[in-house]
């Protein structure tokens, strides 16, 4: 159990040579062909992936789908890639607050449009599962942002692609700054949201 709950990725996108692997498992002639299709490329094969893609199809759905085809587990293994890392921006600033880490995270979550199935992000539903106290492993990396050398210099903050967290993290530096009795320049922050009523600030 452990293997496909914590070490397999068997909610991640399959790629095309997983459903080229499956096909030679498959006992069903139109499931098989199906499978080949996909591979080859064919108008069958690109309409049905089309299909797959638009559904966010994972490998357990594409196991489900192809119930014919059932590789034995030492295939399986080699077939579907392990879980990776997921890194996210630290959201607190160590000068605030030393002891410890913040996070500013959105629970990842979609619906397939075929099932209407609400399904909740492998690591982001993990999170919001867990209960205060509970330890977990992770690792700190060093941040790739720099601030002014000057705390005087104004700071332009852009969060189109790295969101809020980690200028959260540099305006509590800021602030923190301040509360020692700097002089500190302004901050500006420039925050995109696709929808303005769930992420308004």
């Amino acid at each position: 159990r452990q293997l496909f709950t914590h070490v397999l990725d068997v909610f991640g996108k399959p790629n095309k040579k997983f459903f080229d692997t499956l096909s030679l498992f498959a006992k069903d002639d139109g499931e098989r062909q199906a499978l080949e299709g996909i591979v080859a490329g064919s108008e069958e094969g690109k309409a049905l992936y089309r299909d797959l893609v638009h559904d966010y199809a994972n490998h357990a759905d594409v196991l489900r789908r192809f119930s014919s085809a059932r590789p034995p587990l030492e295939h399986l293994v080699n077939m579907i890639p392990t879980l990776k890392p997921r890194s996210y921006s630290i959201a607190s600033s160590p000068s605030m607050h030393p002891d410890r880490i913040q996070l500013c995270v959105v629970q990842v979550d979609w619906t397939v449009e075929s099932t209407k199935e609400l399904r909740i992000g492998e690591a982001t539903g993990y999170m919001k599962r867990q209960q205060p106290g509970v330890q977990l492993m992770c690792a700190v990396r060093q941040s790739a942002i720099v601030l002014p050398k000057d705390p005087k210099d104004p700071v332009i903050m852009a969060g189109m692609g790295t969101g809020l967290a980690p200028w959260r993290a540099v305006t509590q530096e800021r602030v923190s700054q301040k509360r020692q009795g700097m002089e500190v320049g302004p901050c500006m922050l420039f925050f995109g949201a696709r929808y303005s009523q769930s992420e308004y600030l």
